[in-house]
């Protein structure tokens, strides 16, 4: 893993066979980084775990197991007292440039994973909602 942070801008570069989701929070760690958004991820991921919310905190979990362009992947970082709470968006292509979409839940990196990241001078909280069973977004 590569990455620098400059100002509020956080870039991260990932290479084979590296866990995104570890990865990204060690960087968001070694950087002191709080809240973010996540503006641009490409690259091409492999085991990747998307999920579809089915309401009531449960969500369809499907893994893609070979190599898979990663045309989008945002979302949103907060910084909890234990750790990151990480809400990511992604959409994958396949060969014959099929996309499938959802919650992104994990991967490895097949080839490479470059990213944006930028710091939010915010104080933001997320908090388990009873009727969603979801950890909401709420603002300090």
């Amino acid at each position: 893993m590569q990455f620098v942070k400059k100002g509020n801008i956080l870039v991260i570069r990932l290479f084979k066979d590296e866990d995104v989701l570890d990865s990204i929070k060690a960087a968001l760690n070694k950087t002191g980084f709080k809240n973010g958004v996540i503006l641009s991820g490409i690259g091409m991921l492999k085991d990747i775990e998307l999920r579809v919310f089915k309401g009531k905190g449960k969500y369809a979990t499907k893994v893609f197991r070979k190599d898979w362009e990663l045309v989008s992947f945002s979302g949103n970082i907060v910084k909890t007292d234990e750790d990151y709470i990480l809400h990511i968006h992604s959409a994958i292509a396949d060969h014959q440039y099929k996309c499938f979409a959802g919650h992104f839940g994990g991967a490895k990196v097949a080839v490479t994973l470059e990213l944006f990241v930028m710091g939010l001078p915010l104080k933001l909280l997320r908090k388990k909602e009873p009727e969603t069973g979801l950890t909401g977004l709420y603002l300090r």
